[in-house]
Order: C-alpha cells, then structure tokens, then sequence
C-alpha cells in the first residue's frame, strides 16, 4: 500500500487513530503563522505516546537549520518536512532524513532537483502567503514525470473523492493528507480518516 501520512495534527486522539489505522508518518507544523501549528512542548507529549515505528515528521518554513535541528532533538522527530524554499545544503544539514516540498521550484531544472538526494514533495503551488493547505490540487501530470525519478509524496487537497485516481494517475511512493480530513484547522474528523484508510485498504 502508498505510504500515508496524516499531517497538521495538534491532538493525541487524532495522531493515534491515524496510526492505528495504519498511518506511515504523522506531520506536526511548526509554522506559528499556520492555523494548524503546533507547539514544540505539545508534539513532544503527543510523540513519545506515539508507537516507535511510525513516523513522526516535523513541518517548517524557511526557518534557520539549528532551529530545525533543535526542534527535532527536542521532540524526537524522526523527519523533517522542509515546505519553503530551502536548497540542497541547507536540507544536507538536517539531523534526520528530510522531505523537501518542491512546488514552488523549477521543475524543468532536473539538474537542481539531482543536489537534493531525498524524498521529494508535491503540493499545490503557493497562494499568497499560504505556503500549504490551500484546498487547491496540485499538478498531477508534473508529478507523474517527477515520481518517475524521484521518491516523491503527492500532496494538494487530496480525500476521499480523489485519493484513488491520484494515486493511479501518479504512482507516488505516498500520499499527505491534511485538510480534506479535519473538523476544522488542526482537529482531525474520525469518520473522514476511517473513512479513508478504508478505500485504500
């Protein structure tokens, strides 16, 4: 089965459901500018009740890599979502393995997509000053070419609806989840995430 990962999770409730459903990573977002982030101290209680072998996945923006670093001892993340404009060295700084958001780069530029050396990421592009999350789908017949060549997640309003095609259009190594699966900003829906796993069982 794709991966999965259940990102902007702010709830032990919710991040322990997706794992037990069967959840590959759980994404926390450390953007205070985000309306689903959240704090260093609640990931940390939310992650060491969490079971070893899932994966937990810090989300940021552009922020300084020994800030990035120390966020990650801190909550014992085992990857780093990195969703700015972050370039190959700054990602070769990171303590743990790193899944780079790409969307906003040129995708023509497979030289620079070479310098990453890791799991790449393709959400929908930027909206003002919202760099993820935006309800908007991302460009399936470039991620199609990119999966091709690289380890890539695909991300960018995917659900219950679409999660199916997604997946056969782009033969992604996994998917990443967040709004199409909330209550409201941060708060998971049950049934939604129930509901989800079940049509990719």
């Amino acid at each position: 089965m794709v991966r999965v990962k259940i990102c902007g999770l702010t709830r032990y409730q919710d991040a322990k459901l997706a794992a037990d459903l069967g959840a590959w990573g759980l994404g926390f977002i450390f953007v205070e500018s985000s309306p689903r982030a959240c704090s260093v101290e609640q990931a940390r209680k939310i992650c060491q009740r969490l079971p070893e072998d899932v994966e937990k996945v810090g989300v940021f923006l552009n922020e300084s890599i020994d800030r990035v670093n120390e966020i990650t001892q801190q909550v014992r993340l085992s990857m780093v979502q990195l969703h700015g404009m972050e370039m190959a060295d700054y990602c070769k700084k990171i303590e743990v393995p790193v899944l780079k958001a790409i969307q906003n780069m040129d995708l023509n530029d497979t030289d620079l997509l070479d310098q990453y050396g890791c799991t790449l990421l393709m959400d929908a592009p930027r909206v003002g000053d919202e760099w993820g999350g935006t309800g908007h789908e991302s460009d399936w017949v470039r991620a199609k070419l990119i999966a091709q060549k690289y380890p890539l997640f695909l991300a960018g309003n995917l659900g219950e609806s679409n999660i199916v095609d997604a997946i056969k259009a782009v033969r992604p190594l996994g998917v990443d989840l967040s709004s199409s699966v909330e209550l409201r900003p941060g708060i998971k829906d049950h049934e939604k995430l129930q509901n989800l796993f079940s049509i990719l069982a």
